[in-house]
């Protein structure tokens, strides 16, 4: 029988309806509220929000925002394995990512027992006499002339790398 003005806050506290959620979040948690009412530019009551309402609101703009980012560091990602597999100066897979790919060629020999392969490496003779002679423009030059001209002239299966300096190697899949 108690009349329930009595277990109503006073005065009315109102916070306008074009607060921040983070503002909100602040004005419940500053006063132990667990809902805040909203009020409209004349000071009329436009809405009620919870702070867990608040909260999903918040949590769900985060992890949109996180998302947005993952998509960019995840494109950034790949684009960082593309390049750390591949050659600085011929742009063709280094020594690493041969690595890699022999071993694949080895496990699958052995699983197919009757499978093979070859590898060829090709080494420029004495290079250092062009880089003395000519400069090492001219030796980088040459270097990715001599990888375009392997690039041209080998199979799609097969696999062109540098292994350093001068030296080059080609897996050649399913070559005795």
């Amino acid at each position: 029988n108690v009349p329930i003005g009595k277990y109503m806050s006073k005065p009315l506290v109102m916070l306008p309806k074009e607060a921040t959620i983070k503002e909100a979040l602040e004005f419940i948690q500053k006063r132990n509220f667990k809902r805040i009412v909203l009020s409209d530019k004349d000071g009329q009551v436009a809405g009620v929000v919870t702070q867990k309402e608040l909260l999903r609101q918040m949590q769900n703009k985060w992890l949109d925002f996180v998302k947005k980012k993952e998509k960019r560091l995840s494109a950034i990602n790949k684009e960082l394995q593309k390049k750390a597999e591949r050659d600085f100066l011929t742009k063709i897979y280094n020594r690493q990512k041969f690595e890699d790919f022999i071993e694949y060629e080895i496990n699958k020999a052995n699983r197919y027992k009757s499978k093979s392969f070859s590898i060829l490496l090709a080494d420029l003779d004495d290079f250092k006499r062009v880089n003395d002679t000519y400069g090492h423009m001219v030796g980088d030059e040459t270097l990715k002339q001599f990888a375009n001209i392997l690039s041209q002239n080998i199979r799609s299966s097969d696999i062109l790398a540098r292994w350093g300096g001068e030296e080059f190697v080609i897996i050649l899949p399913f070559t005795s």
